[in-house]
């Protein structure tokens, strides 16, 4: 039975005198605030008031369109998530959501292995700014 459709009819025997307040606490184990709600809601709106729709939250929109394209450029571009946060300026959660839900998409920079050829390259182009002693391996090593 849904909720709605139980607290009316527990109001109804409330209410018509079927039955007490406190009867309906032992059977069904809810609080005494719960069954006082449930009543007054039958006495001041009648049984229509049990299902008219709620509003949900209005809360605002923290990701709007500008604050999205911004946020998936920095992470196009290689930003971290606490980085981006910090640069957009909302929480982290709410950035964390919209990633989990699809609605931004994180880059997948992956750092690639440099094999000892190329890492020899590099160390040799990085050995030009440093002096004599560093672009003569060779010589270095027979020195020693």
């Amino acid at each position: 039975m849904p909720q709605r459709m139980f607290w009316l009819i527990t109001s109804q025997l409330i209410d018509s005198g079927a039955c007490r307040q406190v009867d309906i606490r032992r059977a069904f184990g809810v609080s005494k605030s719960s069954v006082i709600r449930s009543l007054n809601k039958l006495r001041s709106g009648g049984p229509e008031a049990f299902f008219v729709q709620r509003r949900g939250r209005c809360g605002g929109k923290v990701l709007t369109c500008e604050v999205f394209e911004k946020a998936q450029r920095l992470l196009n571009q290689g930003y971290t998530r606490s980085d981006a946060v910090q640069e957009l300026g909302v929480k982290y959660d709410t950035f964390r959501k919209a990633i989990n839900d699809g609605r931004l998409i994180e880059s997948t920079h992956t750092e690639t292995a440099i094999t000892k050829s190329s890492r020899n390259m590099v160390d040799a182009a990085a050995a030009d700014g440093m002096g004599v002693d560093c672009t003569r391996v060779t010589e270095r090593e027979l020195a020693s």
